[in-house]
């Protein structure tokens, strides 16, 4: 699979909230990936159109909330495949996240995915819960006492889907809750798996640093490539992720 034949969907929401965040992206490991050969899209909803926008920019009519975040992302994809029917693989993820393009291309072809792959970091949650999702309370009421049968899905901050897989999802036409990622892992029940994991650093107000060679090892062996802002300060969010291109400034800001 080549590289033309990847792409990368970013989850934006509100371009204007999310505005400091799409430029720290656009101007670091966005590039790297263009000039790898992947096409990379940002996305939101709440506009008068689906429609690629230019060469940065999906949008789509459907609602930006985040409970409808499911259904925005199937007018993407649809989007994105009408435009681009080459298109054998995506990559889903956030725009908090930075992604080591070198590392990237390298896990790729370790990995060597094809039309009918779904990997990521997994998860599990209860469907009870998920389809309250946008119900704070019977959200956590349902997670708290693990009632109902158990979703395994792959994280939509680093999932790979391949096109046949994408093309299998369908829009939800009742009003459900459940969350893009744990609805797309509920509705795949046969797809190739990988047994060639990844790494993902989260970067919370409560991470600590890794050793130094642990670190060093993860990305030698191409299975560290995507790395998550979600501090409670998200001006340091921001200002971290445009700082990260810079190796020596990732490794002293990751490693003990």
């Amino acid at each position: 699979m080549n590289n033309s034949e990847i792409a990368i969907l970013i989850l934006a929401g509100n371009p204007e909230k999310y505005q400091d965040f799409i430029q720290a992206v656009k101007i670091g490991w966005c590039q790297d990936a263009l000039n790898s050969g992947f096409k990379v899209f940002f996305y939101s909803g709440g506009h008068d159109c689906d429609c690629v926008l230019n060469s940065y920019e999906i949008r789509v009519e459907e609602d930006d909330a985040i409970e409808n975040c499911y259904n925005k992302f199937i007018a993407a994809k649809n989007v994105l495949l009408s435009n681009f029917p080459d298109i054998k693989l995506v990559f889903r993820t956030n725009v908090s996240s930075y992604i080591d393009v070198e590392v990237f291309v390298k896990y790729l072809r370790k990995a060597n995915f094809t039309e009918n792959s779904y990997h990521g970091i997994r998860g599990a949650a209860y469907k009870y819960s998920e389809l309250f999702y946008a119900n704070k309370f019977l959200h956590s009421f349902f997670k708290y006492m693990c009632i109902g049968p158990k979703i395994y899905f792959f994280s939509g901050a680093s999932m790979f889907i391949g096109s046949n897989l994408l093309n299998s999802l369908s829009y939800k036409k009742q009003k459900k809750y459940m969350i893009d990622d744990v609805e797309i892992g509920f509705q795949i029940n046969n797809y190739v798996k990988h047994d060639i994991k990844f790494e993902r650093i989260y970067v919370t107000k409560n991470y600590k640093k890794m050793k130094l060679d642990l670190y060093v090892n993860l990305v030698e062996e191409s299975l560290l490539f995507n790395y998550k802002f979600k501090s409670s300060n998200r001006y340091i969010d921001c200002n971290c992720l445009s700082n990260f291109s810079d190796p020596l400034f990732r490794r002293e800001f990751l490693t003990f």
